[in-house]
């Protein structure tokens, strides 16, 4: 993400709280994984694994859509269009947020790291 001009100080550097607050914005908007997933959880993932980088949460995005059978494994192109929200009271399109999987996933991308609080 490149600073906008309201992302930076009188000395042209970045605040230093304008692209957290770029990620939790734009992330849950991103896919329907991240919607309903809490901040402190969204900031975790990016503290741990993405550090700001949007190509670090597409990994982990679609290796957790995989996770959940959203991909036939054609590749992340392959995607169908998205579909509207589910009607109240019927099953969501995505099962609750799951630390215990995003650890999973996370040791698929770098194993030699524990992802732990």
């Amino acid at each position: 993400m490149q600073p906008q001009p309201h992302d930076v100080n009188r000395q042209g550097r970045p605040h230093p709280g304008a692209a957290t607050l770029k990620k939790l914005t734009v992330i849950p908007e991103y896919h329907p994984l991240w919607a309903n997933v809490p901040v402190d959880e969204l900031l975790w993932i990016d503290d741990v694994a993405c550090h700001g980088n949007f190509r670090q949460w597409a990994k982990i995005t679609y290796l957790l859509w995989d996770e959940h059978g959203g991909t036939d494994a054609k590749g992340p192109g392959s995607a169908g269009p998205p579909q509207p929200a589910a009607p109240e009271g019927a099953a969501a399109p995505f099962p609750p947020y799951s630390r215990d999987l995003v650890r999973a996933v996370l040791s698929r991308l770098d194993p030699t790291q524990r992802h732990v609080d």
